[in-house]
């Protein structure tokens, strides 16, 4: 059964400040009409009444904030979000989705900015035996960059990060 979390909780679990996660739901990081919205849908009670999260999605507000406390711009993090919540291939079931498997239970997992132009998933095998590694991708395109070596690299580390809500 899934969690449920209201940002303030949110920020109890991660240590993340509040406003930088409202600033995250405001400026409309995580995917919106397109992609896997139904991922990070939010439930509300009505007027007055916080937004309540599923913990998938306590977990894309909280890489999104991460990755702009690192300095990412506003507008590359959204790419990056954006992307790594694209269907990757043919398929398009949930599991499919990068940050769905990042959020899966893993030893390690990682989300990578690389030059602030690229990202990848890598972590190790899931609970399904299935390793993690989306490879270096264009955030722009998600075209695979096969020779790619970043300079620079911001990486959130999604494994503890996802501990904060299924432990």
């Amino acid at each position: 059964m899934s969690e449920s979390y209201t940002l303030s909780a949110i920020e109890l679990a991660t240590g993340i400040p509040y406003e930088k996660l409202r600033y995250v739901i405001d400026q409309r990081l995580l995917p919106g009409d397109h992609h896997a919205r139904h991922v990070f849908e939010a439930g509300s009670q009505g007027r007055g009444t916080p937004r309540v999260y599923g913990d998938l999605s306590a977990f894309g507000i909280a890489c999104a904030a991460l990755l702009l406390r690192a300095g990412l711009r506003k507008a590359t993090v959204l790419k990056v979000m954006d992307r790594v919540c694209k269907y990757t291939g043919e398929t398009r079931e949930i599991s499919s989705i990068p940050i769905v498997q990042a959020f899966a239970e893993r030893d390690t997992a990682f989300l990578e900015v690389g030059d602030g132009v690229n990202v990848r998933f890598h972590g190790s095998e899931d609970y399904l035996r299935k390793k993690l590694d989306t490879g270096w991708q264009q955030v722009e395109t998600g075209a695979v960059l096969s020779d790619y070596e970043p300079m620079v690299v911001v990486s959130v580390n999604a494994a503890k990060l996802r501990r904060c809500f299924k432990d």
